[in-house]
């Protein structure tokens, strides 16, 4: 049998977690329909147990259909380098449109977010929206 090479990682604290939200700016988010899986990069902002997402969502996207099949998204955010300080977190909960009350808690959206990454749509398509993942469960792992 092969040798590979181990990294022992242990859990985070929820504060430890909420830490590495706050200062994140990039996840990944996975949604479900059915039996398939999505997974696409995403702008995060996390307060007060919501993260909050913009994306770019269109009339008739696959996007638009995962999100509003998916009972409950995960989403991921980690970071690897250096290998011995690695981390991630991933949490679960009910993904919608932004709320108003969301707007006001989190002030001037652009100013939350990295700039929307855009891939081949022309910009007057674009429809970007704010999300929020309400999380229910949160879990991380540490090096």
């Amino acid at each position: 049998m092969e040798e590979f090479e181990y990294t022992h990682t242990g859990g985070m604290s929820d504060e430890a977690v909420e830490g590495r939200l706050r200062e994140a700016n990039t996840a990944t988010l996975a949604l479900a329909k059915e039996n398939e899986a999505y997974a696409i990069p995403v702008g995060i902002h996390y307060e007060d147990g919501v993260v909050y997402l913009r994306l770019a969502v269109q009339p008739g996207s696959e996007k638009r259909e995962f999100i509003a099949a998916t009972e409950r998204a995960s989403l991921l955010v980690y970071d690897d380098e250096p290998p011995e300080e690695s981390w991630s977190v991933v949490v679960r909960g009910p993904i919608e449109v932004a709320t108003e009350a969301d707007r006001e808690t989190i002030g001037e959206v652009e100013t939350k977010f990295v700039p929307l990454r855009v891939f081949g749509e022309a910009i007057p398509d674009l429809d970007p929206r704010l999300f929020a993942l309400r999380i229910e469960t949160m879990t991380g792992r540490t090096a």
